[in-house]
């Protein structure tokens, strides 16, 4: 008879949640490991995923910005505009409001992308790179050139 499950489908079934919740897994490893800001939003402008260093960042706690609009997150965000307008937007400067981030930095630079199903956006994401991080990192690089200049 069609429709009914089967041992066969069962299995399948039960295969495709193990790779599923597995793939999350990783995802989220991988979201957490990452020391540039990231996020996501989900097509009504709501936040589904930001990670531990761009909520630091922010100084914001992640359970209390997980489904709020982005723009209770961050004022001035082009986020929605990418996604009506289907654009990428790579290495953009963006410039925060006064106030908006723990450090006082004002600029970043950003990447941002719709997420498209076929011609439908289902979703935005960004990727921030922190200003004192990559000038952090600049500088650990060029020591660790004048000690191999120097041996």
């Amino acid at each position: 008879m069609e429709g009914i499950l089967d041992t066969n489908n069962i299995q399948e079934l039960k295969d495709q949640i193990t790779r599923l919740h597995r793939q999350n897994l990783i995802y989220e490893k991988a979201v957490s490991a990452i020391a540039d800001g990231f996020f996501i939003i989900d097509r009504d402008g709501n936040v589904i995923e930001i990670n531990k260093a761009y909520c630091d960042y922010l100084g914001i706690k992640r359970e209390e910005t997980i489904g709020k609009h982005i723009t209770e997150v961050i004022y001035n965000t082009k986020m929605v505009d990418i996604m009506e307008s289907k654009t990428t937007e790579i290495d953009s400067l963006h410039q925060f409001l006064d106030g908006q981030t723990v450090t006082g930095e004002k600029m970043i630079a950003v990447s941002r992308m719709p997420v498209m199903d076929g011609d439908e956006v289902i979703a935005a994401v960004a990727m921030v790179k922190f200003s004192r991080y990559t000038i952090m990192l600049a500088n650990n690089l060029r020591k660790l050139e004048e000690e191999v200049e120097y041996y």
